[in-house]
């Protein structure tokens, strides 16, 4: 408990400090504010509209509503003194300007007003954008499928883009997609031409023809016979094509 109260005291006093050092830009405005409003009578419409007008322009809004409200007060319809509010007057009432602005029919869209027709051709604009939109990344990514390697795949994919087509009505899109797809065959086929390799292979056959006996003492004395193979060998050489994969 003790270091919270500690903690909130020490914010405190730096808030207090931090607000000591923060001078008011305005203050030299809001000082001349109040000779000019002591000069004036509180029935003074033309005065105060003038001290009003200054306040506007010294950008010293809350003092501008206060005096304008004064002369609302004085004057109910006072057309200057109702626009420094903020207001405007529709079928013969002063409304703050959105109520204003919806009984004259307008709309408000991303912090614009615009007519009924604008709003209108702005939804529209839109509309289109997103379905270019929406077609362009549909199109990219069936383009992308329709380069793969695989034929099963590149078919699928150029099927999936006709169909696409004649759904969002882009006819011209049809025979472009058909020849794209008949091109990566092609190249896939060149490819598939240039991934082989080339292996020499050689063969070799053998045939007994006969054993030939030989008799020798192996340097011991005693004589021993060996019988040597007499073969027959047959070679055959090629070279053959093997797919890289």
């Amino acid at each position: 408990m003790v270091r919270i109260l500690t903690i909130i005291a020490f914010l405190s006093i730096t808030l207090t400090v931090h607000g000591q050092h923060e001078p008011d830009p305005y203050a030299k405005a809001r000082a001349e504010y109040r000779v000019r409003i002591s000069k004036v009578a509180t029935d003074d419409v033309p005065g105060l509209l003038a001290v009003a007008t200054w306040c506007r322009e010294a950008k010293l809004y809350g003092e501008m509503r206060k005096v304008a409200k004064k002369v609302v007060g004085i004057r109910p319809d006072h057309a200057q003194a109702r626009t420094l509010l903020g207001e405007m007057k529709v079928s013969g009432r002063w409304l703050k300007k959105t109520p204003a602005m919806k009984e004259l029919g307008y709309v408000r869209y991303k912090n614009r007003w615009h007519t009924l027709d604008q709003y209108a051709r702005l939804k529209a604009d839109e509309g289109q954008l997103k379905r270019t939109l929406r077609i362009q990344r549909e199109v990219d990514r069936l383009v992308r499928r329709m380069a793969s390697r695989s034929d099963t795949l590149r078919d699928r994919a150029r099927d999936d883009l006709v169909s696409f087509a004649r759904q969002e009505e882009l006819g011209p899109l049809i025979p472009k997609a058909r020849a794209l797809h008949a091109e990566l065959a092609r190249y896939w086929a060149r490819v598939r031409a240039h991934e082989t390799a080339t292996v020499e292979v050689r063969l070799q056959k053998a045939e007994l023809v006969r054993l030939r006996s030989f008799t020798t003492s192996l340097g011991t004395g005693q004589p021993v016979t060996l019988e040597l193979p007499e073969v027959k060998r047959i070679s055959l050489g090629t070279t053959v094509l093997v797919p890289v994969r």
